[in-house]
């Protein structure tokens, strides 16, 4: 014993530490031979081996907590605007959305408090066109440089079915009325200049797109195989 504790004083005196961390850990149990009854006023029965044994029923510190209901105070990416009740995980909520204000327990007092906010308000058309993923693709489609293959051996003007098409080749769908041309026409004499479209997403504001004209004609995609850049992406839109 008193070995024992001249060596622990050796490890503290060279620097050692002892994690005396406490662990809220709970775990049920059961027997798997439950111990007969005793007779009324008289002795305990001696519990025997098989009554020592346990089953787990659960571990409770390992149970999948419920997500945790919140009021969204602000707009958030990916999880929607102010005023919106959703379920969340509760350490997104609890050490990102709470601590930094952009939601609130969903309490029944938080509850009422914005839905008087939202009849006082009235309807918001930009607030409900403003969806949880919709500055997202915003983003995203900032840092898209847009190629739009034309035909090199034939005289064309760019119109918005051209950049429709340019857009599914990368992977997005972009209606017409979406697309918003530059005032002056872009033809096969101008091919060479980079110039910018304007795209609105659920009717916003429009942004700008870098684009540029990739000539391509038959000849060269059966003996070169040269098609449209597939790396569209950039870091940034300023590159």
């Amino acid at each position: 014993m008193y070995r024992s504790l001249s060596q622990c004083g050796q490890m503290l005196l060279k620097g050692f530490t002892t994690n005396l961390q406490q662990t809220r850990n709970t775990v049920i149990m059961k027997r798997k031979f439950p111990p007969p009854l005793s007779k009324l006023n008289s002795r305990p029965r001696k519990l025997r081996a098989r009554h020592n044994i346990y089953e787990i029923v659960e571990v409770a510190h390992m149970k999948k907590t419920p997500k945790l209901e919140v009021i969204l105070t602000d707009y958030v990416e990916g999880h929607g605007i102010r005023g919106d009740r959703i379920l969340v995980d509760r350490v997104v909520a609890r050490r990102q959305l709470l601590p930094t204000g952009q939601a609130v327990y969903a309490s029944p007092e938080n509850i009422a408090e914005f839905e008087r906010e939202l009849r006082d308000r009235g309807p918001d058309e930009k607030s409900a066109k403003l969806t949880a993923y919709c500055m997202k693709t915003i983003r995203e489609l900032q840092t898209l440089k847009l190629f739009v293959p034309m035909n090199r051996n034939t005289e064309w003007t760019l119109s918005k079915k051209h950049i429709r098409i340019a857009f599914r080749y990368t992977g997005v769908i972009v209606p017409e009325e979406a697309i918003t041309l530059p005032e002056d026409e872009i033809t096969h004499r101008s091919a060479e200049l980079p110039f910018k479209i304007a795209v609105s997403v659920n009717e916003l504001d429009p942004f700008e797109i870098d684009t540029e004209i990739f000539l391509i004609d038959n000849d060269d995609i059966e003996s070169t195989g040269k098609h449209v850049p597939t790396e569209i992406f950039t870091e940034s839109s300023n590159d």
